[in-house]
């Protein structure tokens, strides 16, 4: 029970700096779907050698899009953004005219889980139709954000933000909160289905939302009863699987 405890605070903690601070949120603008080449490098000193036998490939197909993964870049004793700018001008030098995309990472930080978050965004067919439901959701709710967590990995699918917020990692950091929380349930043999949290600055809901997907809905107005955004989302959960079904999304993620 500390340990959910712990885990409860940090999540309250993440989301209440957002409705304590001001800043500015980048948000993602670009929509690309490809079919799936992923590499993850062995070391963060990787040579090329991966990259030049993609490019040596008569049988790739050269409109995939490729993802490279550095792992261990945190072991690094050097400037880490300098020695990864120059590895990955290397493979895209080797892969021309081949598309990549290259990721630093770490399974001692969020770098990992924001990746797979990149590559999943980009791999989602309908992912501008989400959005837009999402954005529609929202503004029914009165809600500050509403997101969509892809539903075994926990990882951000797609959101919509009514209000800035100062951090915009925070997502992936949610991802691995609810990830040890679940584990902390299966641990005792009880089944995560849904969250509620509430103080001074917010209420977060999460939820089961499709079969493939989760929820979360984060409200800062005090006057709009639980009842009725848990209501809305039951009614908005068919719109949803219908977008799904439309064109389901690429589920190489989820198999990793």
């Amino acid at each position: 029970m500390k340990y959910d405890l712990i885990l409860a605070l940090q999540f309250i903690e993440l989301l209440s700096f957002g409705h304590r601070t001001h800043g500015k949120v980048s948000a993602k603008a670009t929509h690309h779907s490809h079919q799936l080449e992923s590499f993850c490098v062995g070391s963060a000193t990787f040579s090329c050698k991966a990259a030049g036998t993609l490019a040596g490939d008569e049988m790739s197909d050269p409109s995939a899009q490729r993802y490279f993964c550095t792992r261990g870049i945190s072991q690094l004793d050097i400037d880490v953004t300098l020695t990864f700018n120059e590895r990955k001008a290397r493979v895209e030098e080797i892969t021309k005219p081949i598309k990549c995309s290259c990721f630093a990472t770490s399974i001692w930080d969020d770098t990992l889980f924001n990746a797979w978050s990149k590559i999943l965004y980009e791999l989602t067919p309908n992912v501008q139709m989400l959005e837009r439901g999402l954005k529609q959701l929202c503004e029914l709710l009165e809600a500050d954000e509403v997101i969509l967590f892809e539903r075994a990995t926990f990882l951000q699918l797609a959101c919509h933000s009514r209000q800035s917020h100062p951090d915009e990692h925070r997502f992936d950091k949610i991802s691995n909160i609810v990830k040890q929380f679940k584990l902390s349930c299966s641990k005792v043999g009880a089944n995560f289905t849904k969250i509620e949290l509430r103080n001074q600055y917010f209420t977060a809901f999460i939820d089961v939302f499709t079969s493939s997907t989760y929820i979360m809905v984060v409200c800062s107005d005090p006057s709009i009863a639980s009842s009725a955004t848990l209501w809305n989302i039951r009614n908005a959960r068919k719109h949803f699987e219908r977008l799904e079904k439309f064109e389901q999304p690429h589920s190489a993620i989820a198999q990793r």
